[in-house]
């Protein structure tokens, strides 16, 4: 998929507004292969082992090399890692994703922060941060990591945000969001909240083009031209996403958070998880935790 496509989706992320931040340590990131998408949050990736895949944010397209770091703090910024083909050895993938509202503005507005003020306004068209800063900051990451304590582990994170505002970064995308007709955006935003607040219950394309006053036909060839996925497609990622955060932080069962989620059947629940996620929720919970956490 390159950036000329007019399509993509906005990827409902784990992170909930309870949270501070959700790490995840992967060490078999083998494929690359999740389309150009956007979210709401603040991300911060870290990729070492992935060389020859292709990185697309905004309009900007690169090849890296073995290591790689970049930040996005654009809300409706496009971006993705590509491959067509799996990687000879799997590469090690950290993601960090915040709030916004991780801190009040005000804080950032003071002299002591300006420099992280400036990171995050100049990461709205997503910055590429250096090898040296890259190699600068690595046990910043690895300690933030291993860190159990979750107060010091949001004073690691501030360090390293500060660490990171004082290296050297490039830039990459010439704009922060696609320009789109205004009418587009709203009906996206429509389809979003109703999905949003309904998620837990049986939705029918009948029921959101009746409150847009659309046709089902309508609706449906409207909702996959501009989201790039399909009605039901983007329903099951907004609920695979929130029965992640359950999956992580709850001990209910696969059973009951796949109805808690708004599937049909826990086996429904388990294929299209798979599908999404590479791995059954049980698998997802007994060995992804590990090397994730959600503060």
């Amino acid at each position: 998929m390159s950036t000329l496509d007019n399509t993509y989706i906005h990827e409902i992320t784990p992170l909930s507004d309870k949270d501070c931040i959700y790490i995840a340590d992967r060490t078999d990131k083998s494929e690359f292969d999740y389309p150009l998408h956007s979210h709401s949050e603040y991300e911060l990736v870290f990729l070492d082992g992935a060389s020859g895949v292709t990185r697309i944010v905004g309009d900007s397209t690169a090849v890296i090399g073995d290591y790689d770091m970049i930040l996005l703090t654009g809300k409706y910024l496009e971006h993705a890692y590509m491959l067509n083909t799996h990687l000879p050895k799997p590469a090690h993938e950290i993601v960090i994703q915040f709030s916004e509202q991780l801190i009040d503005n005000t804080l950032f507005s003071l002299n002591q922060f300006k420099s992280i003020e400036k990171l995050f306004d100049d990461a709205k068209r997503g910055v590429a941060f250096s090898h040296n800063a890259i190699a600068m900051v690595y046990r910043d990451i690895c300690e933030l990591i291993d860190e159990k304590n979750g107060f010091y582990k949001m004073m690691k994170f501030l360090k390293l945000l500060n660490r990171l505002s004082q290296s050297d970064y490039q830039q990459l995308s010439s704009y922060s969001e696609k320009k789109c007709d205004d009418a587009d955006s709203a009906f996206v935003i429509k389809v979003r909240e109703y999905i949003d607040n309904n998620y837990s219950k049986p939705i029918t394309s009948y029921q959101v083009a009746s409150i847009l006053n659309m046709d089902v036909q309508e609706f449906e060839q409207a909702i996959t031209l501009r989201t790039g996925r399909t009605f039901y497609e983007y329903i099951n990622e907004v609920r695979v996403n929130r029965s992640v955060y359950l999956l992580m932080n709850s001990n209910k069962s696969v059973s009951e958070i796949s109805y808690e989620t708004g599937f049909s059947t826990p086996s429904n629940y388990n294929r299209i998880f798979k599908k999404r996620r590479g791995c059954t929720p049980k698998e997802f919970r007994e060995n992804y935790i590990k090397r994730n956490s959600l503060i």
